[in-house]
């Protein structure tokens, strides 16, 4: 519920606290880990512990990458062309959400690499489509799998439960924008 619903329902912050586990520190604070009174008010923000959980489970992701010479966007990009061929670059861009112009050295790369090939769409012949090589749907596949560990490893404190829900709180916040 947005802040304004809530003041429209006459339902305030506190009485959403209450509602959902206690007082804003009682829940944050039983879960969460003790932090440095510098910490604390960095610790209450979003984009703070998305940032920190990121690096925290990417550091198990990278070394798997950076076997294949490859970074995350990468990565992601091999991945969607491996399940959705036939993308185009500027499909590519958007569903991954990075601008059109920096998507264009990743998809040179991959290309070169002979992991990826360009080909013409039968639906329209001006556009060109993102299609897997047998090397890039092997590697993709690979990657995938050890990238599926390596973050279980990385959220080793967290259930199974716990895991998709955080997976899909993040989605929430990342595919409303």
């Amino acid at each position: 519920m947005s802040s304004g619903a809530a003041q429209r329902n006459g339902d305030s912050h506190a009485d959403r606290r209450d509602r959902v586990g206690g007082s804003s520190g009682d829940a944050a604070h039983a879960q969460a880990p003790a932090m440095p009174p510098g910490q604390r008010a960095l610790g209450a923000l979003v984009g703070y512990n998305c940032r920190r959980a990121y690096l925290a489970v990417i550091e198990h992701s990278m070394k798997h990458m950076s076997e294949h010479d490859l970074r995350p966007t990468s990565f992601s990009v091999l991945s969607l062309v491996h399940h959705e061929p036939g993308l185009n670059s500027r499909q590519v861009a958007k569903a991954l959400g990075v601008r059109p112009p920096n998507l264009v050295a990743i998809i040179a790369s991959l290309e070169a690499r002979k992991l990826i090939e360009r080909r013409l769409d039968p639906a329209d012949a001006r556009s060109l489509g993102l299609h897997p090589t047998a090397e890039g749907s092997r590697l993709a596949t690979r990657l995938e799998r050890q990238l599926s560990r390596a973050e279980i490893d990385a959220t080793a404190m967290l259930d199974d439960t716990e895991r998709e829900t955080l997976i899909a709180l993040l989605a929430r916040i990342w595919s409303s924008q």
